[in-house]
C-alpha cells in the first residue's frame, strides 16, 4: 500500500492539533484554579473590610447626636449598595468561569 506525503502531513497535523487541544485544556485548568484561589483571597479580604466598615458605622452611630439620622441612613444605604455591587460582580465572575469551562470542555476531543 502506497502512503503519500500528504497522508503523512495530514496525520502530523491531526496529532499536532490534538496536542494543542490537550495543552489548551491544561492551560484553562491552570487559569481556572488560579482564578478560584484568587477569588477566595478576595472574598476573605472583602468580608474583613465589610465587617470593619459596618463596625465603624455602628461606632459612629452610637456617638452621633440624634439629628444625624439622615447621615447614618445614607452611610447604611451606601454599604448596602456596595454589597449588592460586589455580589453582582461575583455572579458575573462565576458565569464567565462557567462559560470558559464549557467552551474548554467542548473543545476537548472525546
Amino acid at each position: 500500500m502506497y502512503v503519500s506525503g500528504s497522508d503523512h502531513l495530514d496525520a502530523a497535523l491531526k496529532a499536532q492539533g490534538a496536542a494543542m487541544v490537550a495543552l489548551t485544556s491544561v492551560a484553562f485548568g491552570c487559569v481556572g484554579a488560579a482564578q478560584l484561589e484568587l477569588q477566595q483571597v478576595i472574598n476573605a479580604d472583602y468580608e474583613q473590610n465589610r465587617r470593619r466598615a459596618q463596625d465603624y458605622v455602628a461606632h459612629v452611630v452610637k456617638h452621633l447626636p440624634a439629628c444625624a439620622d439622615a447621615t447614618v441612613a445614607l452611610w447604611q444605604s451606601a454599604l448596602v449598595a456596595a454589597n449588592g455591587t460586589y455580589e453582582a460582580a461575583i455572579q458575573a465572575s462565576e458565569v464567565a468561569t462557567a462559560n470558559m469551562a464549557a467552551a474548554n470542555k467542548s473543545r476537548v476531543p472525546a
